[in-house]
């Protein structure tokens, strides 16, 4: 076992490994009145730190969520930036800790992110934009393919008399988790919730959505 820390705060919220069995953990850092970053750490088979990187903007608090890596062994880390309207932050290293390029996506109200997942060409992020599960595609160089908005029927019935129970409430729906099949279609999984309660949901995408 080992324990590592540092001046500032660290939370730890994913993990992948690379070929040759080095970890990648990546997480939070910072103080939140002063802003919290990304940071990410490779570390060997006994346990030592390769390389750690931190990344981030002064005052603005950075979440990780997920992190993978890919089948080319870079490490994709995806975050939730809190400056002003939430965005899905995309941050690809390579396997020395090089950042090959970050990319910020989000629409017109605030995006939350769950979840990065590889494709065939490219990566899905999966999460929800407003009260709508959305779906982002984009390539390893991490332009946008496209983006999908995924909605429930959004009205609460009576399984027996197909009443409408909730009338007054609205309806939202959140993605957490996702998979993808080697073709290139999508599994993904969330949420709807009305008032006080909720469902889970599942549905499979093709390849463009």
């Amino acid at each position: 076992a080992k324990a590592f820390a540092a001046a500032d705060a660290m939370d730890a919220s994913a993990m992948g490994v690379l070929q040759g069995g080095d970890v990648v953990v990546a997480g939070t850092i910072g103080d939140p009145p002063n802003g919290e970053d990304v940071w990410v750490s490779r570390f060997n088979s006994a346990g030592a730190v390769v390389w750690t990187r931190r990344i981030g903007n002064a005052a603005v608090d950075d979440d990780v969520q997920s992190m993978i890596v890919d089948s080319a062994g870079n490490v994709v880390v995806l975050a939730t930036s809190y400056g002003g309207d939430l965005c899905d932050w995309v941050i690809k290293f390579d396997p020395d800790g090089n950042v090959l390029w970050q990319a910020c996506y989000s629409g017109e109200h605030n995006d939350w992110a769950a979840q990065v997942v590889e494709v065939p060409g490219g990566y899905v992020i999966i999460g929800h934009l407003d009260i709508h599960a959305q779906l982002n595609r984009i390539d390893y160089e991490g332009n946008l393919v496209w983006a999908r908005h995924i909605d429930s029927d959004g009205i609460d019935r009576d399984a027996d008399t197909g009443r409408e129970l909730q009338p007054d409430k609205t309806p939202y729906d959140s993605a957490f988790v996702g998979a993808a099949y080697a073709d290139g279609e999508i599994l993904v999984g969330g949420k709807r919730g009305l008032g006080e309660e909720s469902d889970f949901w599942v549905t499979r995408l093709n390849s463009q959505g």
